[in-house]
């Protein structure tokens, strides 16, 4: 409704709001990244900002579960390319074989984001690295990744972090709440109905309309709910 949509701006239009914390971390994340790679000139630097970029999330809990999976999938997948960049020299074989791994990694993207960026980082290696045969370019992309990671973790921890479990109770509460309305509409469509109240008959259509809309909103809260827990079986500590 509209009136869902203009409180959904005013929550990302508010300074105080996770949208803004968010987009105030990222943008000090990624220039520190970016600055660093500079300063220390480090070898192909984007790739550092671009797992900055990547792997901070708006909660601390889940940019730490996304930078340990990208780091292991990284230096598992940076083994593999060390050895295919030795083994694989001709142009065509580099292209066929760049090819799978990038299939395979698309597929398998739902599945783990660790085992994405274990087919993934062959890929990049095999394609930039300067000469057939420069397997050292797989070590280069480790230390960037864990770099990158590191500076994402760091920034998701230290500059105002959103820890779900100080959210929990609100979330519960909007949960229940939501159900507990959707519960109330339904429970009087149901006895207006079957008493044949005159009053209920008449008002059919907007009871209708009222019970739908408490569907959609029981349903949303019970999907935010989920989310939370998963973000929170995330957090360090979360499980307990």
């Amino acid at each position: 409704t509209s009136r869902d949509a203009l409180a959904w701006a005013r929550a990302v239009a508010s300074p105080d709001g996770p949208t803004a914390r968010h987009a105030a971390r990222l943008g000090v994340a990624v220039g520190a990244a970016q600055l660093a790679g500079a300063w220390l000139h480090v070898t192909r630097g984007p790739w550092l900002t671009i797992t900055t970029l990547i792997v901070l999330q708006p909660s601390a809990g889940l940019t730490v579960r996304r930078s340990a999976a990208r780091v292991a999938g990284t230096v598992a997948g940076g083994v593999v390319a060390a050895a295919l960049a030795a083994a694989v020299r001709d142009p065509l074989g580099i292209a066929a074989v760049a090819f799978v791994l990038a299939a395979l990694a698309v597929a398998l993207r739902p599945v783990h984001y660790g085992v994405f960026t274990f087919f993934l980082t062959p890929v990049f290696v095999l394609i930039a690295q300067p000469a057939p045969g420069d397997w050292a370019l797989a070590g280069v992309r480790v230390a960037d990744t864990l770099a990158g990671g590191l500076v994402a973790v760091l920034a998701g921890v230290l500059l105002w972090p959103s820890w779900e479990a100080a959210a929990l109770p609100a979330t519960v509460g909007a949960v229940v709440g939501a159900a507990r309305a959707h519960l109330a509409l339904a429970v009087r469509a149901a006895a207006g109905g079957a008493a044949g109240d005159p009053l209920g008959e008449s008002l059919g259509e907007s009871l209708g309309d009222a019970l739908g809309e408490a569907r959609r909103r029981a349903g949303l809260a019970a999907t935010a709910g989920e989310g939370a827990l998963e973000r929170l079986l995330a957090e360090p500590g979360g499980r307990r």
